[in-house]
């Protein structure tokens, strides 16, 4: 009896490991995704996100003029209004509207209303593609010998941080 008790729970130990492997993607398909250029190793999804923390008119105009300098000339950026309540998405209108008379595609502006409670009425967040910010340690002249083109390193030249590449 304790053969058989023993046999069965090895046949369906080893079973159930080999469905549990074959059901594993990593078992049929072990190719690790990999950027194909140098260039593609230092991008990253980056966010940067404005508030309109009251309805008065000079945050209202703060906030356009923020999202004005943050998008520059870039039309390549999504934008993303989350509001709160009627008075936040009548403002997030007029702000679509002059984003859109400037030039952006209406494609690229997202609306979304905020589900959980919400601490300011309206957020703006502006989406793109950029470099990754990196910690750069190098300090002495060993480490600028072994400099590696794929790890960007900030300097400081000239009393300024700037991105070398």
């Amino acid at each position: 009896m304790k053969k058989l008790i023993l046999s069965v729970f090895l046949g369906i130990f080893f079973i159930s490991n080999n469905a549990i492997a074959s059901l594993n993607e990593l078992s049929n398909n072990a190719k690790v995704a990999a950027p194909t250029q140098s260039k593609q190793f230092n991008k990253s999804y980056i966010v940067n996100r404005y508030v309109l923390s009251d309805y008065s008119d000079v945050t209202y105009h703060n906030l356009m003029h923020s999202v004005i300098r943050d998008l520059g000339s870039d039309k390549s950026k999504y934008i993303n209004f989350v509001w709160k309540d009627k008075n936040a998405k009548k403002r997030a209108v007029k702000i679509r509207d002059f984003l859109v008379k400037r030039g952006i595609d209406s494609k690229r502006i997202i609306f979304k209303r905020q589900d959980k409670n919400a601490l300011y009425p309206l957020f703006v967040e502006i989406a793109r593609i950029g470099v990754k910010k990196t910690n750069c340690r190098v300090t002495t002249a060993e480490d600028m010998m072994s400099w590696d083109g794929h790890n960007p390193c900030a300097s400081k030249n000239n009393h300024r941080i700037q991105l070398k590449y």
